[in-house]
């Protein structure tokens, strides 16, 4: 039990060092998304490969925030207390969390380029919603360690699935 407390310091002090080192790459090598800034206060940016080329994506990222706006205002504002970056980059994990920072790091090149338009915002605004939920979470002082992890992964889940069900639903309607 002695050890938990150490692991947790090293955590803390690895994530403060990480996102304090991605925000100052995301602020001094790209301008984000204004629209999402000026009406969100969520910055969307998009990071620049190893050949210099602007990875892309903040269109469709605004755009799915802009869904979650109209369609499914809970999780919206979940997405838009819990996160305050939304760095897109086109190497690494599907998406991941680094609560310091409320950074969410999305990859937006796992999601299915063959699926349409709409299809992708949709997947893109429940991976933010899944994100979000665990940086919720985290906030509330439970831990992703351990026993607790399967339990925080399947919430979130259940979250990303209600949110996309919720946004199919209301375009459904309108359509």
């Amino acid at each position: 039990m002695k050890i938990l407390p150490q692991i947790r310091a090293v955590s803390r002090i690895c994530t403060s060092i990480i996102s304090s080192y991605l925000i100052r790459k995301i602020i001094c090598r790209q301008k984000p998304c204004l629209d999402a800034l000026k009406q969100f206060n969520i910055a969307i940016i998009s990071d620049i490969d190893n050949n210099n080329y602007i990875v892309g994506g903040q269109a469709e990222v605004f755009q799915s925030v802009e869904l979650l706006y109209q369609y499914d205002f809970r999780r919206f504002n979940r997405v838009k207390n819990e996160i305050r970056f939304i760095f897109i980059r086109n190497t690494g994990p599907a998406a991941c969390y680094i609560a310091r920072g409320r950074i969410c790091i999305l990859n937006i090149h796992f999601m299915d380029l063959n699926a349409s338009e709409m299809a992708r915002q949709i997947a893109c605004a429940g991976i933010l919603v899944h994100e979000a939920t665990h940086l919720h979470i985290e906030h509330l002082g439970v831990l992703y360690f351990g026993a607790n992890i399967d339990r925080i992964e399947f919430i979130c889940d259940c979250e990303e699935k209600r949110c996309v069900e919720k946004l199919k639903t209301g375009l459904s309607l309108k359509a």
